[in-house]
């Protein structure tokens, strides 16, 4: 004859299984900045500056920068 096994032995059991199975996710905060765009002074756009590591953006005849900042990874919005 086979084991019985109690109501709650079986509710433990399963909730150390489905624990078990549970992957943990390896995630890392989302920095959020902004570029601001700063000029020459004769009005010519120069370069984007990152808020949240102050590293520049520099790149010849410069109109949009990327959606990250390259120096922190940090999530850009432009800023004027």
């Amino acid at each position: 004859m086979g084991e019985y096994i109690t109501r709650d032995d079986a509710i433990v059991a399963v909730r150390r299984t489905l624990l078990e199975d549970v992957y943990s996710a390896d995630v890392v905060e989302v920095k959020h900045g902004k570029w601001i765009l700063e000029y020459e002074p004769n009005g010519k756009p120069y370069c984007f500056h990152c808020t949240v590591c102050d590293g520049d953006f520099h790149y010849i005849d410069i109109t949009t920068a990327y959606p990250f900042c390259p120096h922190c990874g940090a999530k850009m919005e432009v800023s004027e």
